[in-house]
């Protein structure tokens, strides 16, 4: 075979698909595709945690076609967890052809992929959906910024370049330094999500490397507005209470995980309904206490109960002011589906754990309160007050069934407004009740 041949023959074998080796062929497969925020920064700890929590060792990664593999062993069993980030929608599509039997999320599926959905079960119950931790964006500015509070909406404008002077948003007249975040950046899509609508924010901003470059460019201009993530500790900056219609509310630990702060997100898992064992093991381990704790290392926000310092908000109904004087907030909200149960998939996982924190040695004795509130369009405030103590009512029996006692329980009606509007975001949201301790 002349020279030019045996070039041309080598190049050809070179771009044959490679076989797998034969233990990939016999390893047990996870496969985990969608959402980058969680596929990049928290599925591959959760997963190396899991593995080595049930007992497999010689753990090693390896990319694969744009995957990213993590393949261990225990014994002669071998098990292979497939990363794969196409993006949320990615997941839902993984899922419904197969490719996958967990997707990763942040945010809920829409109706269209609910209905594509329904030969893998019923992906909003809470044996399916799991809330695997938050995450948010807190918008600073400069401390010697008059304002205090803004709405969505009018930061919405300020950030697509409609409103470019602090005047129009009822400050001090000059002209609006945006500061922000490269396009293709982790902060920008937080903030293209949360409060653009999937668009992009003003050409003029002024773009900085990373996060703290961002708190340091506003702390250096008294015009200027920037975007962090919630929890990051930046100094010279303050941040601002945000409106989605109703009361203002700061961006705190508290306001965050209870997601009264409108800039919030939830992170999901998904499952279908015949997911593997080892795929189940690994959802479930994501919500469990282990999986939270690295949940947190990994930058999110975790779920697990705190108690946390939080005052009344200035327009509380007085008697729930006088209510909690020198109590704790759990740092969560109980809220309710609209189908399968009472409780959407967070608040159930976070009932159990409640109970599971009021077991805890520390915690035994402490006295538990209640706070319902319902949505102001629900029916007029009689039918207001009404489910709202219904609601706090059914949370009290469902606790009381697991052994723990509730002291004090009390519905408001649709007081404490969050979010404004007759449509199912706004019920969602103002439908909810607080957990308090003593």
């Amino acid at each position: 075979m002349t020279r030019p041949l045996l070039l041309l023959f080598a190049s050809l074998l070179l771009a044959l698909p490679r076989a797998a080796p034969a233990q990939d062929l016999e390893a047990e497969r996870v496969r985990i595709h969608g959402s980058n925020v969680l596929g990049h920064r928290v599925m591959p700890a959760l997963a190396r945690a899991w593995l080595g929590e049930a007992g497999y060792g010689e753990l090693r990664t390896r990319r694969v076609d744009g995957r990213f593999e993590i393949h261990a062993r225990r014994g002669d069993e071998r098990v292979i967890v497939e990363i794969h980030t196409p993006g949320s929608a990615g997941a839902f599509r993984a899922l419904i052809d197969g490719e996958a039997e967990v997707g990763m999320s942040a945010r809920v599926p829409t109706a269209k992929e609910l209905d594509e959905a329904w030969l893998v079960g019923r992906l909003r119950s809470p044996d399916q959906e799991y809330v695997v931790g938050l995450d948010g964006l807190a918008l600073v500015v400069h401390p010697d910024n008059p304002l205090q509070a803004l709405s969505r909406e009018q930061l919405r404008q300020v950030f697509s370049g409609r409103v470019r002077d602090w005047s129009q948003l009822g400050g001090r007249a000059g002209a609006i330094t945006v500061v922000g975040l490269r396009a293709d950046s982790g902060g920008h899509e937080l903030l293209s999500t949360l409060l653009l609508d999937g668009g992009r924010q003003v050409p003029t901003t002024w773009v900085q490397a990373d996060s703290r470059a961002v708190a340091a460019a506003v702390a250096r201009d008294p015009r200027a507005i920037g975007y962090l993530p919630v929890g990051l500790d930046a100094a010279g900056v303050r941040p601002l209470a945000v409106s989605a219609g109703g009361q203002a509310v700061l961006p705190t630990r508290v306001n965050v995980m209870a997601e009264d702060y409108p800039l919030t997100r939830r992170l999901y898992l998904y499952g279908g309904q015949l997911m593997s064992a080892l795929g189940r093991s690994l959802a479930n381990y994501a919500i469990s206490p282990a999986g939270q704790a690295v949940v947190a290392r990994s930058g999110m926000l975790a779920l697990t109960p705190r108690a946390l310092a939080a005052d009344p908000p200035a327009d509380a109904p007085e008697d729930y002011a006088q209510m909690l004087v020198g109590a704790q907030r759990l740092g969560l909200n109980l809220r309710f589906g609209k189908e399968y149960t009472v409780l959407d998939s967070r608040g159930a996982q976070d009932l159990e754990r409640v109970i599971a924190y009021l077991r805890e040695p520390a915690n035994r004795g402490r006295e538990l309160m209640l706070m319902a509130f319902a949505d102001p369009d629900a029916g007029g405030p009689a039918r207001a007050l009404f489910l709202s103590q219904d609601r706090v009512d059914f949370v009290a029996d469902l606790l009381g069934q697991a052994g723990v006692k509730v002291s004090r329980r009390r519905g408001f009606g649709g007081r404490a407004v969050l979010a404004a509007g007759d449509g199912e975001h706004a019920r969602f949201v103002n439908e909810r009740v607080e957990l308090w301790v003593r």
